[in-house]
């Protein structure tokens, strides 16, 4: 997805796509459900599927093929939702400062799994938690993915940035072989990103899980 936002006079720009892109991980292996073991700073905020307001978010937009986001505090209440196209979606400039210490959730057309450009966002945004929702390549079920800031706050963006882009030749390469080998790209691109969570949430103690919706 991309999600552009004007933020300090220089947009931020998340991109999403359903295949690996941007040179980041895959990994040899089926992906599984991820789990992440750091504490965070509120155990009974954030998202909850029993939220009425996540609930309508999911009935409406599961199934669209179009990028929507909806942004909550940590008691559950709507900040503000937008609306984008197959693989864009703009944020208004007075929404800004509202993204810190709010959950942004959004839907991943082809994809449930948060993306690299998604985890960027959250540490620059200072976001409570970033949320993505989709279906999986693997079972079909349709699945949620959750990272959520660390209790002493989120690691250095350039610290992230450049582990992410030392280990990603090697995945890179892993994802191609495995598409050369047989595996169909939407799978492959199944293992790219969960293993990006899974490398990046242990490299930096973040807290990350997966649900089924």
């Amino acid at each position: 997805m991309k999600v552009i936002v004007h933020l300090y006079k220089h947009p931020i720009v998340l991109h999403y796509k359903g295949g690996a892109g941007s040179g980041f991980i895959g990994h040899a292996g089926r992906p599984g459900m991820v789990g992440g073991s750091s504490s965070t700073d509120s155990s009974n905020a954030g998202f909850n599927l029993n939220n009425p307001v996540i609930k309508d978010f999911i009935k409406y937009f599961k199934d669209r093929e179009e990028e929507h986001c909806l942004t909550i505090d940590k008691d559950g209440k709507t900040i503000f939702r937008a609306d984008g196209t197959k693989d864009s979606l703009t944020i208004k400039q007075e929404y800004e400062k509202q993204m810190q210490d709010a959950i942004f959730i959004h839907n991943h057309p082809e994809n449930y799994i948060l993306s690299n450009a998604d985890i960027d966002a959250a540490i620059k945004l200072d976001s409570y938690q970033m949320v993505s929702l989709g279906v999986s390549a693997w079972d079909g079920e349709y699945k949620v993915s959750i990272l959520t800031r660390p209790k002493d706050g989120w690691p250095d963006r350039s610290d992230v940035s450049n582990y992410i882009k030392d280990i990603s030749p090697d995945m890179f390469d892993e994802y191609t072989s495995r598409i050369n080998g047989g595996m169909d790209k939407l799978h492959s691109t199944g293992i790219y990103w969960t293993s990006l969570m899974k490398f990046v949430t242990s490299k930096f103690n973040m807290n990350y899980k997966e649900e089924i919706v």
